[in-house]
């Protein structure tokens, strides 16, 4: 698949694939694909390559770079599932070089490892277990590491109108650069897909629980940790302390 965006191109109610979310500035040509080389195995992957004609946000003149992604899926049995992938990007941003007078674009690779494994018991209960391992490299820099470690526990039975869902996680990562980010389950028409950095623990649990046929309730707690920090977040959002807490409380009534 082939793009063309034009540095002047407007885009204010839509959107369109490509390596950036603003639809402008950038071409690039994308290729992937997907196998089933044996029963219960599928092998995916892709390669996009992009540039990008004229300067943008850290970077002062034009770029290009590309990405390339490939996974490995091994489906034992509908209770068993796993998967390993690697992905790296290589990316020209500004170069942090006190020697020079001026910014310069310079070519940064953000590099990431996962396995993940998800297996389901009779009784209703559902595991996952997820490790992944990030480096960032940059020029005149020495090579930065994230990884995140995380168990997740699910219940949901037929038999009782009360699903949950939870999750414990253990981070640590040199900077933002080398953030990782999650899917969280979330009450209902939410959407978390938060980005850790720096070192510390998380914890969420969301409860749903149907009171009747027609009404639904959810309830949802997430608190997290950082190791080495006094404050949390700026400005007005600033919070005095290591720990982060976030209560949520949700009713659907239909009528």
């Amino acid at each position: 698949m082939q793009r063309y965006y034009p540095k002047d191109f407007q885009t204010i109610l839509s959107n369109a694939f490509g390596e950036t979310s603003n639809t402008r500035n950038e071409t690039g040509l994308y290729m992937g694909l997907s196998v089933e080389p044996a029963k219960k195995w599928t092998v995916k992957g892709y390669f996009d390559i992009f540039k990008f004609p004229w300067p943008r946000f850290r970077t002062d003149a034009p770029s290009s770079g590309y990405d390339i992604f490939g996974q490995v899926d091994y489906e034992h049995s509908e209770q068993v599932q796993m998967y390993a992938r690697l992905e790296t990007e290589v990316k020209e941003r500004n170069i942090d070089d006190k020697t020079r007078k001026i910014d310069y674009p310079g070519p940064t690779r953000k590099s990431s490892a996962r396995y993940d494994l998800s297996y389901k018991l009779g009784n209703g209960f559902a595991f996952s277990n997820r490790v992944q391992v990030n480096r960032f490299d940059e020029e005149n820099q020495e090579p930065e590491y994230g990884y995140m470690l995380y168990q997740d526990i699910r219940y949901k039975t037929m038999n009782f109108p009360l699903s949950v869902s939870a999750r414990f996680a253990i981070f640590d990562t040199d900077s933002w650069d080398t953030r990782i980010y999650t899917y969280e389950h979330d009450v209902l028409y939410a959407f978390s897909i938060p980005a850790f950095h720096n070192q510390g623990t998380r914890y969420y649990l969301t409860v749903k629980y149907s009171v009747a046929r027609n009404i639904d309730t959810w309830l949802r707690i997430g608190q997290t940790f950082y190791a080495n920090e006094e404050t949390i977040g700026s400005g007005l959002e600033e919070i005095e302390g290591n720990t982060k807490t976030r209560l949520k409380a949700q009713v659907r009534w239909k009528f």
